[in-house]
């Protein structure tokens, strides 16, 4: 029996059949322990043994733990579906998830570990699976999408960026925000494709008249001004140039999502939370410019945190609650405990935000992450068995 002919008839366990399930259980474990950490760290509760402070911990963990398990999932998902080869499963699927754990932990525990061996561990699985990647996609010859991989090995590559300004200046002042925008900017090429997609595929089913509008030139000039604005972001966010650059790319981003047609699918929750996830992109853009320029006006905090907890907290709870369902053979439709997912996780980014402006009641800070960890332990609860059966 072959290779190919062992995967195609893979029967070993359900979790390891295709990579959303592992990495997407993980990740919402993940959310759930490492927010309820950061605020016994915040309260003083515990000290964790990290080399990292509790706010760079907390930022890392959010950034490439979180949010790389769920791009590693979403990604060895897709991937099959863009070449028409098999998928990663088993016991290779089983290595790639056991390497991303052993990140989160090494680094929870590294204080009295040597620096370097630490990034070692927490970058063996982001350049593993840019191997897979890079294989398949060349395998298969499916050259439209490796604009989607050279943004994940930028984003990889903001991660050693992490590691070593860490090491070198105590600090990550320019490898935490380049991260964030990968991130951003996977979003905005992922969800320019799946939103309207989806939108339509929903509004042809009721005849809707307005359809959301196909990819133009206008989504590519969007994307242009929105990359360059990021960067500005990264590398000279004290500038004027770069603030106004910033609230230009968030009035094109207003503009790409009204073509959508988002408000004609609220009664479809899980399609209609995608319009929501991709919203907090441009708020985020706009309060972030307006921010460097009116720094006494608009917290800085709370417009990052329209990106990182906004845009990316919805974003891939949106894609995992989908995704987890339309690969396990089930309708991709929103059931109360999914709309309360979706509800719960708004809340929290919302105190977040409002945590950020409103100083003086730090105890949003706490119901914030009381709803999150709702969020992500309703999502473990409802797709428990959907991901391990």
């Amino acid at each position: 029996m072959t290779s190919s002919t062992q995967r195609r008839e893979y029967s070993g366990i359900a979790i390891l059949k295709k990579a959303y399930r592992p990495f997407f259980f993980g990740a919402a474990i993940w959310a759930l322990i490492s927010i309820f950490l950061w605020i016994l760290l915040l309260t003083g509760t515990i000290i964790l043994p990290s080399a990292f402070p509790p706010s760079i911990w907390h930022m890392h963990e959010m950034l490439f733990g979180y949010t790389g398990a769920v791009i590693g999932g979403f990604l060895l998902t897709a991937i099959p579906n863009w070449t028409g080869r098999l998928p990663i499963a088993g016991l290779r699927l089983l290595f790639l998830f056991s390497l991303w754990l052993v990140g989160r932990i090494i680094i929870l525990l590294s204080e009295n570990i040597n620096p370097f061996l630490v990034m070692f561990a927490d970058l063996a699985f982001f350049f593993l699976l840019l191997f897979a990647i890079f294989k398949e996609i060349i395998i298969g010859k499916n050259w439209r999408n490796l604009r989607v991989i050279a943004v994940f090995f930028i984003f990889s590559l903001s991660n050693i960026f992490f590691h070593l300004e860490f090491i070198f200046t105590g600090d990550v002042q320019y490898s935490s925000p380049l991260a964030l925008a990968m991130i951003i900017i996977l979003i905005m090429l992922i969800g320019g494709r799946i939103i309207p997609s989806f939108t339509r595929n929903w509004m042809m089913r009721f005849a809707k008249a307005k359809l959301p509008t196909p990819f133009n030139q206008f989504d590519s000039l969007t994307m242009i001004i929105s990359i360059i604005a990021l960067f500005c972001f990264v590398f000279i966010s004290d500038n004027i140039i770069s603030n106004l650059l910033l609230i230009i790319a968030a009035i094109f981003n207003f503009v790409r999502l009204s073509r959508w047609a988002g408000i004609y699918t609220i009664k479809e929750p899980m399609v209609f939370i995608l319009h929501i996830g991709y919203l907090f992109i441009p708020l985020g853009f706009l309060f972030i410019g307006l921010n460097g320029i009116f720094p006494d006006i608009f917290s800085g905090s709370g417009a990052i945190h329209l990106l990182s907890a906004g845009a990316i907290g919805v974003m891939t709870i949106a894609m995992m609650t989908r995704v987890s369902l339309a690969h396990g053979g089930q309708r991709p439709e929103a059931d109360n405990i999914i709309v309360l997912i979706y509800l719960t996780l708004i809340i929290s980014v919302i105190m977040r935000i409002f945590a950020d402006i409103i100083v003086s009641i730090s105890f949003l800070l706490h119901i914030s992450a009381t709803f999150w960890i709702i969020s992500f332990g309703l999502f473990i609860i409802r797709y428990f068995k959907v991901l391990t059966r």
